[in-house]
């Protein structure tokens, strides 16, 4: 009973009132990749055309992801993968371009500057020119504490994850 009722007040009112105070965290990340594929020169056919072999062309590929706000002064922490491709057969590696999508309407975009990444841990840091945002964290002063954890996708509106641990 007593955990029911605890599940009930989490979901009905803590949540609710976690996930308003995170949305302004919460952001799109949008990166074009720059693939050199192969295109023939015979009408596109593959055959390679009558003056020699395939010629190299560049296509561009678009990937998105979400990020948190992480600073006031615009660091933005992401996945590695959102910003470097080595898992496609394609293997892109570093995005030519990376921006920034937040706002209550997803009207902000920002171009971003890559700070840093590393692959083994999926973790990037981005850098967009502006002030004012709302950070994700802020500092914790205790010993013992109840975590939640919220997964909001910034590109959905209305999709909320929740992890409660204890």
């Amino acid at each position: 009973m007593i955990d029911s009722l605890r599940e009930t007040a989490i979901t009905s009112v803590i949540i609710p009132e976690i996930v308003e105070k995170a949305m302004p965290s919460a952001v799109g990340i949008s990166s074009t990749f720059t693939y050199k594929g192969q295109t023939s020169n015979y009408a596109g056919f593959g055959f390679g055309g009558m003056y020699g072999g395939a010629q190299p062309a560049d296509q561009t590929v678009s990937a998105a992801g979400s990020g948190i706000v992480m600073s006031s002064d615009g660091y933005i922490v992401t996945n590695a993968h959102v910003i470097y491709d080595t898992e496609s057969e394609y293997q892109m590696g570093k995005a030519t371009s990376v921006s920034v999508i937040m706002g209550e309407n997803h009207d902000e975009e920002y171009e971003a500057e890559i700070v840093g990444y590393v692959i083994q841990t999926d973790l990037a840091v981005l850098k967009i020119d502006t002030e004012g945002l709302t950070p994700a964290f802020r500092p914790f002063h205790g010993l013992a504490f109840t975590y939640y954890e919220k997964v909001i996708n910034p590109l959905s509106a209305h999709t909320v994850l929740s992890c409660i641990r204890s």
